[in-house]
């Protein structure tokens, strides 16, 4: 972790922290709060750490590479999307899979929840996003963008325009 970097050039003197956990290539890290982030690897794990540690606090087995993730804002469910089109619906507090749907025919690049946290978005290797209804755990798929003439890697959702 760098604090306080005026360029993206590594300076030795401003590495705070490495986090080592995961075997596979990490491919998302997203922030959560109260000094935690989270990161999926390709090794099939999700991780959440605290910033001032370098153990996980928590560890989700995926069943295979993972490509992306999201984390509520209230940090209770923890959605992931894979390789083979996979979302999977993790419940932080019981640390249970409590979801888990077919929503693309390719990777999953993105996902993101709207600021409202009833909908959640996720794009795909498939060409296509999806705007899903999230209901305490639950993913009701609400409107399939098609028409994107290459994979969508990153997504957002602005919930004002719902």
């Amino acid at each position: 972790m760098f604090l306080n970097f005026p360029t993206l050039s590594v300076n030795e003197e401003a590495l705070v922290r490495t986090f080592t956990g995961h075997t596979g290539i990490v491919v998302k890290v997203v922030a959560g709060t109260n000094e935690t982030f989270w990161s999926a690897s390709w090794d099939g794990t999700i991780v959440e750490w605290n910033i001032n540690r370098n153990e996980p606090l928590v560890v989700f087995n995926h069943p295979h590479q993972v490509h992306s993730i999201a984390v509520s804002p209230d940090e209770r469910y923890v959605i992931s999307g894979d390789d083979e089109g996979y979302l999977y619906v993790w419940d932080n507090k019981s640390k249970k899979l409590v979801n888990q749907i077919q929503a693309h025919k390719g990777y999953v690049g993105d996902i993101k929840f709207g600021g409202n946290s009833i909908h959640v978005i996720s794009g795909s290797f498939d060409q296509t996003a999806i705007i899903w209804l999230f209901l305490q755990g639950r993913l009701v798929k609400s409107i399939e963008l098609k028409g994107h003439h290459n994979g969508v890697n990153v997504v957002h959702l602005d919930h004002e325009k719902l």
